[in-house]
C-alpha cells in the first residue's frame, strides 16, 4: 500500500469514529523531526583547566561560564561550529570544531583542556586558599593557576584551622607547573564545658549558678583558654521552669539527671559533682577552678578535635546562625558514637523566683542543643580531616526572653562514654 492510499484509509477511519473520539490523527501525519542534539564532554589536563571557558556556537555565545565538564544542546540540523575559549588555554584536538547536526541524532564534541603557563597547586587538604607573590588569588585547592607570568614566584596556602608553612619559590616557564604543599592541623588547647544542671526552684541551684558565671566574670585567662560554663534547665520536683524546653530535658535525661539531686555540675562528660554544700560562693568557685584546670593544662589528655567559629549572624528575633570548623587532631577511636553538637544560649535572664519570693538572675542559659551528626556521617576520621557545619539556632519561639547577651557553644563528645573532647564558645553580637 503507498503512502497516499494510507492516508486516504486513515480518513476513512477517522470518519467512523470522528463522532466518538472527536478528532482523528495517523502516525504518517506526524512531520519528522528537524532537531538534533550535541553532547559537549570537557576534561582537564591539570584541575580547573576548563573552570570558566566559553562555549560558542556558530558565533554565539552559549555557555559564558563553563563549570561542568558536560553540556548538551538542542540545535536544528545541518553543520554547527563550536569553539572553546579561555585565556592562557590550550585545547586538544581544537578549540574549534565542526559538527554535522542530524535530525533526531545525538553527535559529541570532547575537548582536552589544559593552561599555558599555569600552576597546579595541590594539597593533603583540599580548600586551603591559594596565595601567589602575597596575595589571594581567590581560589582553593586543588586549583590550576592561569596565565602566571614565566619568572619566580613564591607559592602559599592559608587554611584556619592549619598551619602556615613557610612560601614556596617556584620557577614559572611555558609549561604547566606541578606543586603539592602539604598542611599540618593546628594544635588547640583542650576547652572544659562546664555545664550546671540547675533550676529556678532548686534551693540550693543558685549559688553554684553565680559561682559559675563568676568563672566568666573573674578568670578571662580560663575562658581564652576554653572554659565554658553554661546552665541546662530541668523542672524541679514537680515545679515549673521557664527555661526548661525538649532539649534541656534530654540533657539532663542524657546525664541520667531527673527531678531531685540538683544542682549538678558535669565537666566534659565526666566529672560529676552532685549537690552545693553550703551554698559558699567562693568555695564552689574555687572547686570549679580545680575541676576545669587539668583539661586547660591538657592533664586529661589532649582534645582529639580543633574547634573554631565563624562570625554568628544575628536576627532579632528570628535565628542565629554561625559556622563550626571541626579538624581532626588525632583518628577518633569511636567515630561512630562520636558526635559534633552546636548550642546557643540566652544570658542575664530574669525570672521571678517563688522559693526567694523574688526576681532572680540566671546566666547562659541553654534554649537549643543540635547534633551536626557522628564522625562516620561527617567524614571526621583521620588527623588532618575537617568539615564545617552551618547551625540555625531558631528563636522564633522564644521571645518571652531578651536576646541582649547570647553566644553559642560547639563541642565533640562520645556518646558511649559521655566524654567532650574539645569545645569552644563565641559570642553572638
Amino acid at each position: 500500500m503507498n503512502s497516499s492510499l494510507r492516508f486516504r484509509s486513515c480518513l476513512l477511519v477517522g470518519a467512523a469514529v470522528l463522532w466518538t473520539l472527536g478528532a482523528t490523527s495517523c502516525k504518517d501525519d506526524i512531520a519528522p523531526p528537524t532537531m538534533g542534539t550535541v553532547s559537549v564532554n570537557l576534561s582537564a589536563l591539570t584541575a580547573g583547566a576548563f573552570d570558566g571557558g566559553q562555549i560558542y556556537i556558530d558565533g554565539v555565545l552559549e555557555q559564558a561560564s563553563v563549570s561542568s565538564p558536560n553540556y548538551r544542546f538542542e540545535l536544528e540540523e545541518g553543520p554547527r561550529t563550536f569553539r572553546f575559549e579561555k585565556e592562557c588555554a590550550s585545547v586538544t584536538p581544537a578549540a574549534e570544531v565542526t559538527v554535522d547536526v542530524q535530525a533526531g541524532g545525538d553527535r559529541n564534541v570532547a575537548w582536552i583542556v589544559g593552561i599555558n603557563g599555569g600552576v597546579e597547586v595541590t594539597s593533603n587538604v583540599d580548600g586551603a586558599a591559594i596565595w601567589l607573590d602575597d596575595e589571594d588569588t581567590g581560589l582553593v585547592t586543588p586549583a590550576t593557576l592561569e596565565c602566571v607570568p614565566v619568572g619566580t614566584h613564591e607559592v602559599q596556602l592559608v587554611h584556619e584551622g592549619f598551619i602556615e608553612e613557610a612560601p614556596q619559590t617556584i620557577e614559572v616557564s611555558d609549561d604547566v607547573l606541578r606543586v603539592t604543599l602539604d598542611l599540618s592541623p593546628a594544635e588547640q588547647t583542650r576547652g572544659a564545658l562546664v555545664e550546671i544542671l540547675t533550676a529556678t526552684e532548686c534551693p540550693n541551684c543558685l549559688p553554684v549558678d553565680e559561682a559559675a558565671e563568676d568563672i566568666w566574670r573573674m578568670d578571662q585567662a580560663r575562658v581564652d583558654a576554653g572554659a565554658v560554663t553554661v546552665q541546662v534547665h530541668h523542672p524541679w520536683a514537680g515545679e515549673s521552669d521557664p527555661f526548661f524546653n525538649d532539649d534541656t530535658f534530654n540533657r539532663n535525661i542524657f546525664y541520667g539527671a531527673r527531678n531531685g539531686g540538683h544542682p549538678i555540675r558535669m565537666i566534659n562528660g565526666i566529672v560529676r559533682t552532685v549537690g552545693a554544700g553550703d551554698g559558699d560562693i567562693e568555695r564552689i568557685r574555687n572547686q570549679i577552678r580545680g575541676e576545669v584546670d587539668p583539661f586547660l593544662a591538657g592533664d586529661q589528655g589532649g582534645p582529639h578535635f580543633a574547634l573554631y567559629w565563624s562570625q554568628p549572624e544575628y536576627t532579632e528575633g528570628m535565628e542565629v546562625r554561625a559556622t563550626l570548623r571541626v579538624v581532626v587532631l588525632e583518628a577518633v577511636e569511636n567515630p561512630e558514637e562520636t558526635q559534633v553538637f552546636g548550642m546557643n544560649y540566652k544570658h542575664n535572664l530574669i525570672t521571678y523566683v517563688r522559693l526567694h519570693d523574688a526576681d532572680e538572675p540566671f546566666y547562659r542559659v541553654i534554649r537549643n542543643i543540635d547534633s551536626a551528626g557522628t564522625c562516620v556521617d561527617l567524614g571526621l576520621l583521620e588527623r588532618g580531616d575537617w568539615a564545617e557545619f552551618e547551625y540555625v539556632f531558631d528563636l522564633s519561639g522564644d521571645t518571652e526572653w531578651h536576646e541582649d547577651g547570647m553566644g553559642v557553644v560547639g563541642f565533640v563528645q562520645d556518646l558511649s562514654t559521655k566524654e567532650i573532647y574539645n569545645v569552644r564558645h563565641a559570642y553572638v553580637p
